[in-house]
This record gives C-alpha cells, structure tokens and sequence, in this order.
C-alpha cells in the first residue's frame, strides 16, 4: 500500500433518494487517515449529522459532485483534496469500495465491519489477548451484502488469529419494533423499562431461539400477542390481581414499561444463549477473555453489564462509537487490516471528531456576553455547584455518548437538577442523565464499579450513598457511568476540585443539544444555545463565559458547519424526479426498494409493471412487519 491519505465512509449517493429523501443510511459518517509504513494514523473523524444539523443524518448526496464539494470543504482543514487521496472505502461509486477486500464470506459486511471496528481498535490489545466480538444491530444495509448473507455475526480471536466468524441471534429488532410502536427512542424506552416500578407476576415469557431477520420477525409477532395482554388490563387498586402499577407514572407508561421489562428479559436470553453456544463451541475460558459488543444494541448499558456478571469475562473490550456511528471506523479498519495485516493502531480516545473555536459569527452575540476570563478548576467548583454550566473542550467525541467535551454540566447532590436539566433538553420527567466520576474513587461509590470509559455499563449506587447523589441515579439507583482519569486533563482537575469543595468526586453530565438535534459544533452554536436555555456561563477550551442574566434573550439563527443542501441542480428538482421516478412509486416503495438488494436488482423504476409489483410488495412487506400494530 502506498503512503498517504486513506477515506472511508458510510454514506449513500444517489439522485432520486435524496430528492425524495429516503433513508437509506443513518448516522453517517466519514473518516480520514494516513498510513506511513506499518503505522495508521486516525486524523480526523465527521459525524455528518454534527455537520449538517440532521439528526441521525440519513440524507443521501445527490451525486459524486455534491459529495466532492461536501468532501474538499472538510479535507480543506488538511490542505488537501479528494485528489490527495489514496484511495476512497465504503461509498459504493469508487472502484475501491466496490468489492470490500475486507468482507467475510457468508456474512454482511456491514455486521462485520462492526466487528472489525472494536477488534482492531487497538492491535497490541487484538494481538496479545483473546476477544469474543458480538455483533448485534437492527440488521444488514444491503448495499455490499449478498442474498443469504448472515446479518448478525460473532467471532472469536486468539492473540491476533481470527478463529472463525460465527451467525447469532440479534435482540436488536425487537427494540426497534418497540420503537415503531411506542414512538419512543430506544434510550428512551431503556429508561422508561427502569424508572417504572410495575411488574407482572408468574408472566409467560416465550423462549425464543432465533439467528436470522426473518425469524426475529416472526417473534414479533409473538411480542404483539404480548403486547395486546398488557393494554387488556383494566387498572383497578381494589382489585386484587398479579400485576402491579406505579401510580407515579400514566397507565400508557405503566403499560409501556412493562412491556419493555418483557422485551429486556427476552433479549437477554437470546444474548445468553448466543454466549452459551459460542463458549461451548470455542472452549472459551472467560476469566481470561475479552467480551465486545457492538451494533445499536450495545447502547443498552443494563445488559452489557448483567452479560458481564452472568458470565465472567475478564472486561468489556470498548469503543465510543458502537452504533452504526462507527461503521467508517470499521470500515478502514477491515480495509487495512485486508492488506497489512502488520499495521499498528491504536484509538487513543473518544476525541476525533471537530474542535471547537472562535469563529467570525459570534460578535453577532457580544451584546449578551458579560465577561470572558481563564477558568480554573476551583472557580468551575463554585459555579457548578450554584447552577448549570456547558462545557466544550477542544475535538468533539466520536459517538452518540456526550464524554466530556460538549456537555452540559451540573451539580448531582439536588435531585431537582435532573429536572432541570430534562426541561433544558426537552425530554421527559424521568429521563436519566448520567454521572462522570474520577476513576479511582468508583469502587467506593457504585456496587461492583469498575472502570467505564465510554459510558456502556450500568451501575447501582451503594445505599449509603444514594442521597449524596440523587440527579444522576435512575429512578432505580443504577447508573449510566462514566468514569475519567487524569488523561482527561482539565475535565479531571475540575472534578477533582468539586471533590474538594464537596466530598462527592462526581458531577451530572448530558450531552450538549436541544430536543431531536445533534451535538453542538460550533462556537457560535454553543452560544446560542446558552441563550436559548437562559445558562449563564460556558467553560469553552479552558475560558470561562459569563452571559448577561438580563438581557432579554431574543430568536437568533442557527449556522451549520456546511449546507447539506446548497448544491446547483441542472434542472428543477420537480423535473429531475419525474425524469428518475415516471410511474410515481410511493415513499414506502422507494423505502423497500433502496433498503432490499434483491428488489433493487429485479425492479427497474422505468418500467410501469415494474413499479405496480413494487407498490404490491411494499404493501405486504408493511402488513407483514406491522400486523396488527
């Protein structure tokens, strides 16, 4: 390979998609490298939806044109174009990410660059270690799969040989069929599962052994069954019956929570059961093994750590970016491993993504700002513990966790904080947020704490400190933690400063952005937002703003780091799609059609038989997924 400037990407290009705005690929996102010799550099990491202001971006290009243009402006930070490049991976248009040297025979390349994004993350760790990878997400993306191809897919390395790559089960779309019928985010539905003390005693739970989409699907329908017992019931306090409501939440939450606890327990037994078979097959000592999980499901913070203590491994092998966040990642990975298989790598932290600076825009908000200062650690201590703070420090972290470096922040020792904070970010009463604490002092805080970098384990607080703490505790006790050591630099020092002043070496973290928007990436953003939700003072890169309490806040535009959608289309765009969609096919067709490889292989557009027998399918496939929803 020669030496230079790599790029890998999940994203998607295609006219009529982006016309028609279909979501193909969501959480896209584009990684820039360089090799020289064996070493692998990762410069520079972009979340799009960071960029554009899409959540979850799931907008295609429109053409190679609207990429390059979108491309050259980020790699203009670098000095250098896409013809600096070495080669492009992942975006199906260029020769070198067509055929992914990469993939696994038999297996989604899209399950396996899962796998290959935490598995090589760090090759000193790959090659002197065993790992056992689970990749378990909602399923393949269709567009270097084959027909066969197995969606969801473990394998077990032995100091850097890779063993045998293995299909299992996925709880994934169980979660996702929650979410399609509850309208709630998966995190959402994960909080509401723990906040809510209801229970249903002696409930008959199905055993469920499945390893394919198709019959995930077909235990949905089990689910609905479920589903369809739980809104039966007729709450009723004087009657004594086997199942219990808390009468702090709505009887739509009760019913919601209990459900989830269902699915909770199901996806577990099928998580247990892929374990079971995959130790049994691999004679796998666990004490001395390293246990990965990625894909959206290895978001769910409790059963990461119920899998951990169930089974005995020697620790949670993680990235920041588990979710399809990390597929550039693995991606790249996979490519280079592919054809250097002696290349040295290392993650070194969350922090790739952009840094955060003082750019031209915010003089337009100086009217609000009262003073700008140096922070200390020991001044961030008094404010913390007065009000709520933002803190953004330096490169954004890659993921869907807030790590430490756009957050906002406050004290945990008031329970009312929680609230505070949840009626800043729009969400509902009983939405967690998530304790940070100095890594050493965990242990002494939190039952069987240990160290959690990237917030992907759950913890329940020590009685005896629970009080202490209330605002970063879900409504059980257990936390979603985070833990930091001195690597983190001026983070540490001001909790530790905090510890100091207070005795507690924790304080509340969620991540910086309103309601259904991405992370906070710009100076002038974070300003914005500040004035927004009435905070008073931001911790940017080692200064401390304080704004005007007084001044009356008024609405101010949102600027994004690039526009999405200024690109100069040759024709009308009503024109363009008439042109690449003459038969009119529905958005729930266009859907099926650019998410089923088969389909788009058989169904031209063009054609009008075509398009009748792909509105046909697009119906069946709905009936089939939503039956009875």
């Amino acid at each position: 390979m020669k030496n230079g400037f790599y790029l890998s990407a999940y994203v998607h290009i295609d006219e009529l998609a982006h016309l028609e705005k279909i979501q193909v690929r969501h959480d896209q996102n584009i990684a820039l490298w360089y090799l020289n010799g064996k070493e692998v550099e990762l410069v520079h990491y972009w979340e799009l939806e960071r960029l554009t202001g899409i959540k979850k971006h799931n907008c295609s290009f429109y053409n190679c044109e609207h990429f390059s243009q979108i491309l050259n402006q980020l790699l203009a930070e670098y000095n250098i174009t896409m013809d600096d490049l070495v080669e492009i991976w992942g975006v199906h248009q260029y020769a070198y990410s067509r055929m992914p040297l990469g993939k696994v025979r038999g297996f989604s390349y899209h399950t396996v660059a899962h796998a290959y994004s935490v598995l090589l993350s760090n090759m000193d760790t790959f090659r002197n270690n065993n790992i056992l990878v689970l990749a378990v997400d909602g399923g393949p993306d269709n567009l270097f799969d084959e027909e066969g191809d197995n969606p969801f897919c473990a394998c077990y390395t032995c100091h850097g040989e890779f063993v045998e790559w293995v299909a299992v089960a996925s709880p994934a779309p169980l979660w996702s069929y929650a979410k399609n019928t509850f309208y709630l985010e998966e995190g959402s539905l994960m909080a509401l599962m723990s906040a809510c003390n209801c229970s249903w005693s002696d409930f008959p739970l199905p055993f469920l052994e499945i390893n394919s989409l198709r019959t995930v699907y077909e235990a949905i329908k089990n689910l609905e069954q479920i589903k369809e017992m739980i809104w039966s019931i007729q709450f009723n306090r004087e009657e004594k019956v086997n199942y219990s409501f808390d009468e702090r939440f709505s009887i739509k939450e009760n019913k919601i929570s209990m459900f989830m606890k269902i699915i909770f327990q199901i996806s577990n037994k099928m998580m247990e059961n892929n374990l079971n078979m995959l130790i049994k097959k691999f004679g796998i000592d666990t004490n001395n093994t390293y246990l990965a999980i990625v894909g959206g499901y290895a978001l769910n913070c409790p059963s990461n750590s119920y899998l951990l203590d169930r089974f005995h491994f020697k620790m949670l092998y993680e990235i920041p970016c588990v979710n399809d966040t990390g597929l550039s990642l693995g991606y790249g990975l996979g490519e280079f491993y592919a054809r250097k298989t002696d290349i040295n790598f290392k993650l070194k932290s969350a922090f790739y993504g952009n840094k955060i600076e003082y750019d031209e825009r915010a003089h337009m908000v100086d009217e609000y700002i009262e003073s700008i200062s140096k922070a200390s650690a020991e001044l961030f201590a008094k404010d913390i513990s007065k009000e709520v703070i933002i803190w953004v420090e330096d490169r954004c972290e890659i993921g869907p966790r807030a790590l430490g470096h756009r957050s906002i922040l406050a004290d945990p020792r008031n329970g009312k904080v929680k609230n505070i904070l949840n009626e800043i970010k729009g969400r509902q009463w009983w939405r967690p947020v998530a304790p940070i604490i100095l890594e050493d002092n965990v242990s002494e805080w939190f039952e069987k704490g240990t160290i959690s970098d990237y917030m992907l384990k759950t913890f329940t607080a020590i009685p005896k400190v629970e009080k202490s703490i209330e605002a970063v505790l879900h409504l059980d006790k257990s936390a979603r933690v985070q833990t930091i050591n001195r690597k983190q630099g001026f983070l540490y020092d001001c909790i530790y400063a905090f510890y100091i002043l207070t005795g507690i070496p924790i304080i509340c973290n969620t991540s910086l952005n309103d309601k259904g928007e991405p992370m906070i990436d710009t100076f002038y953003g974070v300003l914005l937002f500040a004035i927004k939700k009435d905070i008073h003072i931001i911790y940017i890169n080692h200064m401390r703003v304080v704004l005007n309490k007084d001044r009356q806040r008024v609405p101010l535009d949102k600027v994004r780091v690039v526009d999405f959608e200024k690109y100069t289309y040759t024709l009308p765009k009503s024109e363009i799609s008439k042109r690449l969609n003459p038969y009119n096919a529905s958005n729930k067709a266009l859907a099926l059609y650019y998410n089923n490889r088969k389909i788009r292989n058989k169904i031209n557009l063009l054609v009008k038989k075509d398009v009748k027998i792909l509105e046909k399918l697009a119906s069946l496939e709905a009936n089939y997924q939503m039956e009875g929803l």
